[in-house]
């Protein structure tokens, strides 16, 4: 009743108009298809989100508008880690590329997929329509060894899909090990399907190098499934998701473990208003539990309401929208983030800006999970701000195409982890930060064979409280994305980065020196043969990452694929 009381105020009290939908190739948002998969080169989820201009990716992080509160979601399901240090960290370990149907990326905006401040990436993975397969084994140096299996195949209707991943590697620091297993199970019938996924890693933590932790490990089991319905012009997608972690530090006589269940519904919905036109709409209920040998059984629920509405005016370039989220929480309060955007668009030229209040809430892990280098803080609030942006893409001729994009932020309370001297910190609320800077991208095509992407982003972010610029944010980052197709069954693809100083510690008292990073890349194709030899670091750079963790040194890996 509470629910539905709340959903019949959000709806009476709202009023959008929205004289626009934008277009949602433009602007700050994109589109990446199949198509655009297969044309990258690309083995992994994190790869290919590198290679878009503006957006940064780590084996458990992505960074849009150098913000790394993004919020992905895979078939609506979300892959952002509820035990995680922080909510930026998501479970890449549960995309595989060979499923995947398309990626939307949303630089701004986000009313409708709960209204973090770093944006949204939405992973849509195909329908199973026609039988096909992949099989895919490579190695490398420190015992690398990956090995992969997809396969689909579509009985009188009904699509049936498999995938099972195993990562192996020793590691390039002390203790630096790691063995990852996955498995995936999809059934899809007309416009119902439904999904379960199961992921299982063990590695080593290596800790800080001031800090080293030889003995330290962390264990952790992932189970998630999702069904998706279509009910007349009702989508629904309900989830599943069940994770482990534990922690163990002999050398520190540490012990530490957290159990978590979370149960989801997505509904969403158009309904049309007389005069006032169609309004998209769509509510989100989510209950979470957890508990632990260090932390007392907690449960926590949240509900989220949006309403936005769109109107296409036949032959106007001009765009606007106006539409809010309200997100109901059992522990902390209800906010309402309001969200409004413009925008023009032609053959040549686009230009899209946006206006949104955001919020994040702080993880269960930085409240109650303790590891061998963070206490918990259960007291940690919720941070609240506001986010502008404007983008302006320009279509200069068919083989070259420019954008630039300002964005600004503002954040109170953000949570931060503020390291001790003795390598444990905790979790805090600090002051007020602001983010703001410009990105720049090209796309020239000069010739068929040849592509370049270079694209820079120039960020200022820091604590105006304190004066302390925030960890992990580079003021420059510059890097070029340069493809060689010599021949239809062969490409070379070299994809090179410099990242400018970064603060290692909340206080700016430690940081990590500039580098300069390229990686490289050739694939051969033949009679559904594909051979390929990926190279990382091939200057064999020492470079640190923003959290003051060493990188990897040169690494390589051979692979084969067979397609069937």
């Amino acid at each position: 009743m509470r629910i539905l009381t709340a959903f019949i105020s959000v709806v009476i009290v709202m009023i959008y108009i929205n004289i626009v939908k934008a277009d949602e190739q433009s602007g700050p948002n994109i589109l990446i298809t199949q198509e655009d998969i297969k044309g990258m080169n690309v083995r992994t989820i994190v790869e290919l989100l590198n290679r878009i201009s503006g957006v940064s990716a780590s084996e458990r992080t992505v960074s849009l508008y150098g913000s790394r509160m993004v919020t992905v979601l895979l078939d609506e399901r979300p892959l952002n880690d509820p035990l995680s240090a922080h909510p930026v960290y998501i479970n890449w370990g549960l995309v595989s590329l060979e499923d995947i149907e398309k990626i939307d990326i949303y630089k701004s905006g986000g009313a409708a997929f709960g209204g973090t401040s770093g944006g949204v990436i939405l992973i849509t993975t195909k329908k199973i329509t026609t039988s096909q397969g992949m099989i895919e084994a490579s190695f490398g140096n420190f015992d690398t060894q990956n090995y992969t299996l997809n396969y689909m195949k579509n009985i009188k209707s009904i699509g049936i899909g498999l995938t099972s991943e195993w990562n192996k590697t020793d590691g390039y620091r002390v203790n630096g090990d790691k063995d990852k297993k996955r498995a995936g199970l999809k059934l899809s019938y007309k416009t119902k399907s439904l999904s379960v996924d199961y992921l299982k890693e063990d590695r080593g933590r290596s800790g800080l190098p001031a800090f080293p932790t030889p003995r330290a490990r962390h264990r952790g089991e992932i189970w998630s499934s999702a069904l998706g319905l279509k009910i007349g012009s009702f989508k629904s997608d309900t989830y599943f998701n069940q994770s482990e972690k534990k922690e163990t530090d002999p050398d520190k006589q540490l012990y530490t473990t957290l159990k978590n269940w979370t149960v989801g519904e997505n509904i969403r919905t158009s309904f049309s208003a007389g005069g006032l036109g169609s309004f998209d709409t769509g509510l989100n209920l989510e209950t979470t539990h957890i508990e632990g040998n260090k932390v007392s059984p907690q449960h926590e629920e949240k509900c989220g309401i949006y309403l936005i509405k769109n109107i296409r005016f036949k032959e106007s370039p001009f765009s606007a929208g106006v539409g809010a989220r309200i997100n109901l929480y059992s522990r902390f309060p209800a906010v309402m983030n309001p969200e409004v955007k413009l925008g023009y668009s032609s053959d040549v030229i686009s230009i899209h800006t946006t206006a949104r209040a955001t919020h994040n809430i702080p993880t269960f892990l930085q409240r109650y999970y303790e590891t061998s280098s963070s206490k918990p803080n259960p007291d940690l609030k919720m941070e609240n701000g506001m986010d502008y942006s404007l983008s302006i893409s320009h279509k200069f001729t068919k083989s070259l195409q420019e954008n630039v994009s300002f964005f600004y932020s503002r954040i109170k309370d953000r949570i931060t982890y503020v390291r001790g001297d003795k390598g444990i910190g905790r979790y805090e609320n600090l002051g007020k930060v602001v983010r703001k800077g410009v990105e720049a991208s090209v796309k020239w095509k000069p010739s068929g064979f040849l592509e370049l992407k270079p694209s820079y982003t120039y960020l200022i972010a820091e604590d105006e409280t304190t004066g302390y610029w925030l960890t992990a944010s580079p003021r420059h980052r510059a890097k070029i994305n340069t493809v060689y197709k010599p021949m239809q069954r062969l490409s070379f693809a070299l994809d090179a980065e410099y990242v400018s100083k970064q603060f290692t510690r909340s206080d700016n008292r430690e940081s990590a020196p500039p580098y300069f990073v390229a990686d490289l890349r050739a694939d051969y194709l033949i009679r559904g043969i594909g051979i390929f030899l990926k190279a990382e670091n091939i200057f064999d750079k020492n470079y640190l990452y923003g959290g003051g963790y060493p990188a990897p040194p040169r690494t390589y890996l051979v692979g084969i694929n067979y397609r069937f």
